[in-house]
């Protein structure tokens, strides 16, 4: 929404927000997928499930930020800004919400240590 009028204060404000929401999940997200191997038996077992979701899962937050680097500015130069943008705030929310629907699937463990 900030990028529709152009202002340096949409700029501002959009920085703060990624700095708020970047701070607040980027330590979570990993552990978070972690903790969901908590009962995958034997210690071994377990330790690899969880090294193979590390793998996959760092290389879908790099094949997600090569994507990104490419479409947006495709987006932003054939479209406008508000759409380049627009994309990315939409699949966020898609993902967000994805996330919230199965919330009650998931181990949640509370913080020890």
């Amino acid at each position: 929404m900030t990028a529709i009028p152009a202002e340096a204060w949409g700029c501002l404000l959009g920085l703060v927000l990624i700095s708020i929401g970047t701070g607040g999940i980027k330590p979570c997200v990993s552990s978070f997928g972690a903790d969901q191997f908590v009962h995958a038996g034997h210690p071994a077992t377990r330790t690899h499930a969880i090294s193979s979701f590390s793998h996959i899962f760092y290389f879908a937050i790099n094949l997600g930020s090569v994507g990104s680097f490419i479409i947006t500015p495709l987006l932003r130069e054939y479209v406008g800004y508000p759409v380049a943008f627009g994309v990315p705030a939409i699949l966020l929310t898609l993902a967000t919400l994805i996330f919230w629907s199965a919330r009650n699937q998931y181990n949640i463990l509370p913080p020890a240590g």
